[in-house]
C-alpha cells in the first residue's frame, strides 16, 4: 500500500526503485534471520523455497503496486499527463473546456487503482505464496509459523525503532509534500470552482503549484539550517 499511495504522486519508475532498496534491505534480513535456524535438511530446502517464492512476491507486488498507483492520480505517470494535455487540445479546437482535471481524473482512477490493488494482493497471497491456511499471514497458521511472525514483526519494530524522531526536515518536506496535493486536487474542482479562478484563463496549470510551494520549501530548510547553526553556538558557548 505504501508503494501504491507514493505511486499516485511521484514516477512509478522512481516508486520502484525506492521501495525495492527497502524490500532487499529486508529480505536480507530475513535470510540472516533463517540461517540462525537449526534445520533438517528437508526443513531447510522448504525454508529456502519459501523464501524464494516470498523474495518473487514482494518483488513483483512493487512492481505491480507501482503502476497501479500511477492510474490513480493525474500525475500518477508520465501517460497520464500526456492524455491530459491531448484532451485539452481537443477540446479548445472546438471551443470547449477539457473536463478532465486533478480531481475529476481523481475521482475515477482513485476507485479503480483501489479495486486492482486489492485485487493483486489476492493474487499474491493466495495464488502466488499458496496461503492455503499455512502460510505467515493466516491467522489458522501452524504454531512454528506464528512465532515466526512474532520474529518478523519485532524485527521490524527495532529497525522503525531505530530511525529515530521525525527531524526537522523530514517534517518540512511532509508538510510541503501535503499542501503541494491540497493545491493540487482544489486547482480546478471543476464547476464549483477552484483557487485557478483567481488569476486568468489558461495563467495555471498542474506545475504552478509547485513553483508556488517552492519558495516555501526553500525558507523552510534555510530555517531549518539557522536554528542548527544558532545550536551550535549555544553549545560552543555553554561549554
Amino acid at each position: 500500500m505504501v508503494t501504491w499511495f507514493l505511486s499516485m504522486w511521484i514516477s512509478n519508475t522512481a516508486t520502484t526503485i525506492m521501495m525495492m532498496t527497502i524490500v532487499q534491505a529486508l529480505l536480507q534480513q530475513f535470510k540472516d534471520m533463517n540461517s540462525q535456524e537449526v534445520l533438517s535438511k528437508k526443513d531447510k530446502e522448504r525454508a529456502d523455497a519459501e523464501f524464494s517464492r516470498l523474495s518473487k512476491a514482494l518483488s513483483l507486488t512493487i512492481a505491480y503496486s507501482a503502476n497501479i498507483g500511477g492510474i490513480a492520480s493525474l500525475t500518477g505517470t508520465g501517460t497520464n499527463l500526456i492524455l491530459y494535455g491531448a484532451a485539452q487540445k481537443v477540446f479548445e479546437d472546438v471551443g470547449l473546456r477539457s473536463p478532465i482535471t486533478f480531481s475529476s481524473w481523481l475521482i475515477y482512477g482513485l476507485p479503480l487503482s483501489l479495486i486492482l490493488v486489492f485485487i493483486m494482493w489476492l493474487w499474491m497471497v493466495a495464488v502466488f505464496l499458496r496461503c492455503r491456511g499455512g502460510c505467515l499471514c493466516c491467522c489458522c497458521a501452524p504454531e512454528a509459523n506464528k512465532k515466526k511472525l512474532e520474529k518478523v514483526n519485532a524485527m521490524i519494530r527495532d529497525e522503525y525503532n531505530n530511525l529515530g524522531p521525525i527531524t526537522y526536515e523530514q517534517a518540512t518536506v511532509s508538510i510541503t509534500f501535503v499542501l503541494l496535493l491540497v493545491a493540487w486536487i482544489t486547482r480546478d474542482l471543476g464547476s464549483t470552482g477552484g483557487w485557478a479562478m483567481f488569476f486568468p484563463p489558461g495563467d495555471v496549470s498542474t506545475t504552478t503549484a509547485i513553483r508556488l510551494l517552492e519558495p516555501h520549501l526553500f525558507v523552510l530548510v534555510l530555517c531549518g539550517e539557522v536554528r542548527i547553526e544558532n545550536q551550535k553556538f549555544s553549545n560552543k558557548s555553554d561549554l
